[in-house]
């Protein structure tokens, strides 16, 4: 399994992974479409795919949001999933460790995350200690 940035390509495997999301909102495809191609586009925010063999097994989607307590912008994951078939394989905590790798921690402040991390996933600990907010 490897991690790397969504492409335009994997938009109909993340609208099957968002259906099996325990959400408390219905997607719509008429709004899903424009969503995804303009989360893809949008410098604050990013999208991993971890890729197994060629095929998307989960996708997370965070972004960057201006805090005071952190003294500048952190990282906050909006959605996880991890396919069904997947899950218990680590799948998960992996795609949050990258998500941790692509925060401002890991730019120059203003700049757009790069998901170095889909390149080179770490396993270290999460700094804070806390889980994902949502």
């Amino acid at each position: 399994m490897r991690l790397r940035p969504a492409e335009p390509g994997d938009r109909e495997d993340v609208w099957h992974l968002l259906g099996q999301l325990a959400i408390s909102h219905v997607p719509e495809r008429a709004a899903f479409d424009p969503s995804f191609h303009a989360l893809l586009a949008d410098g604050s925010s990013f999208v991993l795919i971890a890729d197994d063999g060629g095929t998307p097994a989960g996708y997370l989607i965070a972004s960057l949001r201006p805090t005071l307590i952190a003294n500048g912008p952190e990282v906050w994951v909006g959605e996880l999933v991890v396919d069904e078939s997947a899950r218990g394989r680590g799948i998960g905590t992996a795609l949050m460790h990258a998500a941790e790798e692509c925060g401002p921690r890991a730019e120059a402040p203003g700049r757009s995350p790069s998901p170095r991390a889909a390149r080179n996933p770490s396993t270290r600990p999460s700094a804070t200690g806390r889980g994902p907010t949502t």
